[in-house]
């Protein structure tokens, strides 16, 4: 591990600035690093929810997808799909979340997606 030091200064206007060295902004990724193409913009919306069912070893048994514009009911609703699929000794995890642009499914669609590839649709209906 890179032991980072921070290296405070002063401005002539006095204002301080913090220096971090390259290393503190190296990531682990193999794409380098770019600015995005999309521009913000107002107007429609769409929210993605995830949320991972695991065993009790700590091995991901599925994991619940949902996307809908109403972020409370599509945070509700993939909770509780992953809490009626445990069993003995599952556990489901914190919900993520992600704000995206229009997109077409946007209308209350929920897959499981299992770690061998298969998806099952499991609500596809307007929220």
């Amino acid at each position: 591990m890179v032991s980072l030091v921070r290296k405070i200064f002063t401005s002539r206007n006095n204002k301080n600035y913090v220096l971090y060295p390259k290393e503190y902004f190296d990531t682990d990724s193999t794409i380098p690093p770019s600015k995005s193409s999309n521009k913000p913009s107002f107007g429609s919306y769409c929210i993605k929810a995830k949320i991972n069912r695991y065993d009790n070893n700590g091995n991901i048994m599925s994991e619940f997808v949902g996307y809908s514009q109403d972020m409370n009911r599509i945070l509700d609703e993939i909770e509780n799909h992953c809490d009626r699929r445990c069993r003995y000794n599952e556990y489901c995890c914190d919900t993520r979340i992600t704000f995206m642009g229009a997109m077409e499914n946007c209308n209350g669609l929920i897959v499981e997606n299992y770690p061998n590839g298969e998806t099952v649709i499991k609500q596809h209906h307007h929220l």
